[in-house]
């Protein structure tokens, strides 16, 4: 089963790359449904490779200058407080409960992308004069404690939020959410580390695998246009939503 860990891991963090969720979003319910592992353990396992999945995508996104990282840097302090409360309350919570919030959360997300890039294809392509991170502060700890809680560090609300709400075009909010998802994941990370809920061979093989798989996804991810990264995006989050569903509920 360990084996499997690693390709499979490889796959979320190609998709979490480049979709600026940081890979947890699809190594959650495949590490939960496909391998068998508890759903806890799949999200504290989860946290610890989403931060080698930040480092290794934002390193790409800085050389091509898509990140903002005076924003990043604003926002990531909340998130981190986020997952802290998030990751006390997912070692608590049962696994219906973690797959429930998964399941809203994913839906909505893919809802509100479809509706903003790819049902009324407005072009999201320009760069606001000056954004306000003051606005999105108080979602900002609600992405933080979905991290702690779900493993997913964050993406899918730091994306729409500061993508929609602040105004940056979707590749650099893809970008600057991938900067930031790194420190929000490894404070919830250490909660479930030092609660005995992670593998260390299992965490070791998923870091190697999202690691490379994100490398690899700033790489490709310039030469993809915002409505069907939009696109794919979605399709993934629902896609998603419908396994821990069936799974978990």
């Amino acid at each position: 089963m360990r084996l499997w860990v690693l390709p499979v891991a490889l796959f979320a963090g190609l998709l979490g790359g480049l979709l600026g969720l940081g890979g947890g979003v699809v190594l959650v319910p495949a590490l939960s449904t496909a391998l068998g592992i508890p759903l806890p353990e799949a999200v504290g396992t989860s946290l610890i490779a989403v931060s080698a999945t930040s480092i290794s995508s934002s390193v790409a996104y800085i050389r091509q200058g898509l990140t903002d990282t005076e924003l990043g840097i604003s926002l990531v302090a909340w998130t981190s407080i986020g997952a802290l409360a998030g990751g006390m309350i997912g070692l608590r919570a049962g696994a219906p409960v973690i797959a429930a919030v998964f399941l809203l959360l994913t839906l909505y997300t893919a809802y509100v992308l479809l509706q903003r890039h790819v049902l009324r294809r407005q072009s999201q392509e320009r760069t606001p004069a000056r954004p306000r991170p003051r606005i999105a502060y108080p979602l900002m700890l609600v992405s933080g404690a979905l991290s702690g809680l779900l493993g997913i560090g964050g993406g899918p609300v730091n994306v729409p939020v500061i993508n929609i709400l602040l105004g940056l075009p979707m590749k650099r909010a893809v970008a600057t959410s991938s900067f930031m998802v790194g420190v929000t994941a490894a404070a919830g990370g250490i909660l479930y580390l030092r609660a005995g809920r992670i593998d260390p061979v299992v965490a070791g093989l998923a870091v190697v695998g999202v690691a490379v798989g994100a490398q690899v996804a700033g790489l490709i991810q310039q030469k993809i246009s915002t409505r069907i990264l939009s696109l794919l995006f979605s399709g993934v989050l629902v896609a998603v939503a419908v396994q821990m569903a069936v799974h978990h509920l």
